[in-house]
């Protein structure tokens, strides 16, 4: 569906979202962070290789991590993934 997005409806010549998604299970640290705008956010091993993962990423692709992900993560994973 976000293949069939447009990124702008005004300006279609902008073209279509391209997604790329990095997933990496393990420990994290969660915490709100802020005094007036207050936001929750995770931090950690875990979030940094998923976030390199993202980045280097194809758009269209999701890229797990080789640690075991959890089962609902695993029908996510691309064909042929090994865990």
């Amino acid at each position: 569906a976000a293949s069939e997005t447009l990124v702008d409806p005004e300006r279609p010549e902008c073209g279509h979202v391209r997604i790329r998604v990095g997933m990496c299970s393990g420990p994290v640290t969660g915490c709100l962070i802020g005094t007036k705008h207050v936001k929750f956010t995770l931090l950690g091993d875990t979030v940094n290789v998923a976030s390199r993962m993202e980045s280097t990423s194809t758009p269209g692709h999701i890229q797990c991590a080789e640690a075991r992900p959890p089962l609902p993560w695993r029908a996510l994973c691309p064909p042929g993934y090994r865990a």
